[in-house]
């Protein structure tokens, strides 16, 4: 297709305009969640899921306002070219945020999210001794501070939240085999 761009377009001003509006957006959106829905897991992860709507609908947004200021016509690659760059400009600023608010600004949070971690665990019906192991495992270093971030996303994929969930359920139907599991891939 051949473009009606104007001979002086910067394929980048779009983009990086809209990365820094979304990161903003998101910076406000994960403060607002830490600070009220830390505690609450239920409320956290509906938080969680529409705040991701709303910076997904922005990201393709900031595709459509691509192809106009491109004349209305934009190939998959310019598209898919100025989503990427106004999402690596949202998770790369918003991600130090979160490092810098998780160390600085409300360094408890940790223990906020270990103790969500255990009353989920005794509301969903896991057996005492599960409660117990994860408390041990957090006093032991091996699920808390920068070793828990830092496995984020794990060798087996997903997020440590995910995984957690799954060893919980696991828990239920073969609560021993649990055990030994959670002391070996921790």
């Amino acid at each position: 297709m051949e473009q009606t761009a104007q001979p002086n377009f910067n394929k980048f001003a779009i983009p990086v305009r809209m990365g820094f509006i979304i990161t903003l957006l998101k910076v406000i959106i994960n403060t607002i969640g830490y600070q009220f829905f830390t505690g609450k897991w239920g409320m956290s992860m509906l938080f969680m899921f529409v705040s991701l709507t709303i910076i997904f609908v922005l990201l393709v947004q900031t595709g459509k306002m691509q192809r106009k200021a491109m004349g209305g016509s934009i190939d998959i690659k310019q598209a898919f070219q100025a989503i990427f760059v106004a999402a690596l400009i949202v998770c790369v600023i918003s991600s130090i945020y979160d490092v810098i608010y998780i160390y600085y600004i409300d360094p408890d949070m940790m223990d906020k999210i270990k103790e969500s971690s255990i009353a989920t665990a005794e509301k969903w019906g896991a057996p005492q001794f599960l409660g117990t192991e994860i408390t041990c495992l957090w006093a032991g270093g091996r699920m808390g501070g920068w070793s828990m971030r830092r496995r984020g996303m794990g060798r087996r994929g997903g997020s440590s939240l995910t995984r957690w969930v799954r060893r919980v359920w696991l828990a239920r139907r073969k609560p021993t085999a649990t055990i030994e599991r959670l002391r070996n891939t921790m």
